[in-house]
């Protein structure tokens, strides 16, 4: 981990009026390692074009060889910070929501892809009605699309018991939809 030499300021500002380590950490919303690490210099500091200005860490005891990942444009934030969707401290922009929300797209993606090879037959308008719109609770309706099944179609095309299979989702969530069903027109056979 890396920091700016705005924040090497307030930690040394914070320590110079008797804070201790703990009341640093909480304050500026650093790990309580890295305040005492920055106290002792064991961290290296980044200046503002993205290259560690503070090298000797081999003699320090920190790692020999540091790495950061430069950055090209002045304004490309150096400055750590606590990303409120991963909770870690990170050089924006945080790589680990860009990691996730890239997996996120290709869920969906895939999903999508999914969903093509169920499209329902042409003629019944009914069969492309998307599950959101019908009448289920919000959880129901969420908790399908997440198990995949989109489209009314997708859903006539389950059997009870593959619906009961399902965690979460039991005989009164079933009752839901086949009453959601009715409303559109499909009805149970006997």
């Amino acid at each position: 981990m890396q920091v700016t030499q705005f924040r090497v300021d307030q930690v040394q500002q914070l320590a110079a009026q008797g804070c201790t380590t703990k009341v640093i950490a909480h304050r500026l919303g650093m790990a309580e390692t890295t305040v005492e690490r920055v106290r002792q210099g064991r961290l290296p500091v980044v200046s503002a074009r993205g290259q560690i200005a503070n090298q000797e860490l081999g003699a320090a005891g920190g790692d020999a060889s540091p790495t950061m990942v430069s950055a090209d444009d002045e304004s490309a934030a150096t400055e750590i910070v606590w990303c409120s969707a991963c909770r870690c401290h990170v050089i924006p922009p945080c790589q680990a929501c860009r990691v996730r929300s890239y997996g996120q797209r290709l869920r969906r993606t895939g999903q999508q892809a999914a969903s093509r090879t169920d499209d329902p037959p042409p003629g019944d308008a009914r069969l492309a009605q998307s599950v959101a719109e019908l009448t289920l609770p919000d959880r129901l309706a969420g908790y399908l699309a997440q198990q995949g099944i989109l489209t009314v179609y997708q859903l006539l095309r389950q059997t009870p018991q593959s619906l009961l299979s399902l965690p979460n989702l039991g005989p009164r969530s079933l009752q839901q939809i086949f009453t959601a069903l009715e409303r559109i027109g499909f009805y149970r056979g006997q």
